[in-house]
């Protein structure tokens, strides 16, 4: 097997140390894909070194160890590997391993749920000015978000959500991530104000800023800019003002959360020109008003409670008839099952197509 270039053991029950194990033996590899097993792999990458072909390693729910030696800081591997994805609950406490400051042609990432300590890293975008996909889900991490100084047109996905920022988001963000189609931050201690140059992103398709401590109002370039964005989560921060300006272009909408804030006013009727709506969620604002809906599937949800209580409805004694489910756990079923918005992401994660069910309280 010494001209092996792709192998594919994944979802098994294989065990053992990859450093003890045939792999490190096979250095014509061009693809190892050792997913869902239970393979001991040192996060340093160390055995697989001298395989100077690979460019695709998946190792996601596996036992991560630590770096085996102290040598390897010092070693730069034969590889310049594409895409690597390293997902684990069993890690805890590592460092981002050194020799991804030796890669260059990285265009996918993914080191969630490892725990790792460390701040935002930075200079990964620097060195592979590429890299499409970057996720960093529930990895402990902290310090500022600090972006690269010059704008990175190919990142398309980040998803740093479930960390611990403590920061305000960089002003600066939608010049430097111009091309950004997925973008979620959510569940951080993030403060301040949203950036306005959030509207310079007119590829983003999925924002998500719910969960921290954000103040100040919708900024109207968002509003304006975003003319592709389907998924916009605002819920559980301290956002204030009226929900939405006169200028509104985000006609594409189709799941909307602003719940949690201190939005005051009237709901917009600028709402009627988004067509594909299914999920608006209002609720423990100040608002009123009449809820103007679109000509909408009946299995739209619309959660408006604890508000003001003072609304006129537009919705047809026939639309809420033909509501066929609720789901007042509907926070922790959007969390299992993110819908479909940006199919590339959800292709990503291999979700399965849901329809979304919701409810009017």
């Amino acid at each position: 097997m010494t001209s092996l270039r792709i192998l594919d053991v994944s979802s098994n029950q294989l065990t053992g140390s990859i450093s003890s194990s045939p792999l490190v033996h096979l250095t014509s590899i061009e693809e190892l894909m050792l997913s869902n097993n239970h393979f001991q792999i040192p996060i340093s990458l160390e055995p697989l070194f001298n395989h100077s072909r690979l460019k695709i390693f998946y190792a996601d729910n596996n036992e991560l160890n630590a770096e085996i030696t102290q040598s390897h800081s010092l070693i730069a591997p034969n590889f310049q590997l594409n895409s690597l994805s390293l997902s684990s609950d069993y890690g805890d406490g590592f460092i981002f391993p050194k020799f991804l400051y030796h890669q260059h042609d990285l265009a996918l990432v993914d080191l969630s749920h490892i725990k790792m300590n460390g701040e935002f890293p930075t200079w990964l975008l620097e060195n592979n000015t590429k890299l499409e996909t970057l996720f960093l889900v529930n990895d402990s991490l902290t310090g500022p978000f600090r972006l690269p100084i010059h704008s990175h047109r190919w990142l398309e996905f980040l998803d740093i959500s479930n960390n611990n920022f403590r920061c305000h988001i960089p002003v600066e963000i939608g010049d430097i991530l111009p091309s950004l189609k997925f973008f979620n931050i959510s569940m951080n201690a993030l403060d301040g104000s949203i950036p306005s140059s959030f509207g310079n992103m007119n590829f983003l398709r999925v924002l998500d800023l719910s969960n921290n401590q954000l103040t100040g109002e919708i900024p109207e370039h968002l509003a304006v800019g975003c003319v592709n964005l389907e998924s916009l989560a605002l819920s559980n921060n301290s956002l204030e003002g009226h929900m939405f300006s006169r200028n509104f272009n985000l006609t594409n909408l189709e799941w909307l959360q602003l719940g949690g804030n201190r939005f005051v006013g009237e709901i917009p009727q600028s709402l009627s020109k988004c067509s594909s709506l299914e999920g608006l969620y209002l609720n423990n604002n100040s608002l009123s008003g009449n809820v103007n809906v679109p000509s909408s599937p009946a299995n739209t949800l619309f959660n408006l409670s604890q508000n003001s209580r003072r609304f006129t409805s537009s919705i047809s004694h026939s639309h809420l008839l033909n509501l066929h489910g609720i789901c007042k756990e509907y926070a922790k079923e959007f969390a299992r099952n993110m819908p479909r918005i940006c199919e590339e992401y959800a292709a990503y994660l291999n979700s399965t197509n849901m329809t979304l069910l919701l409810i009017f309280l």
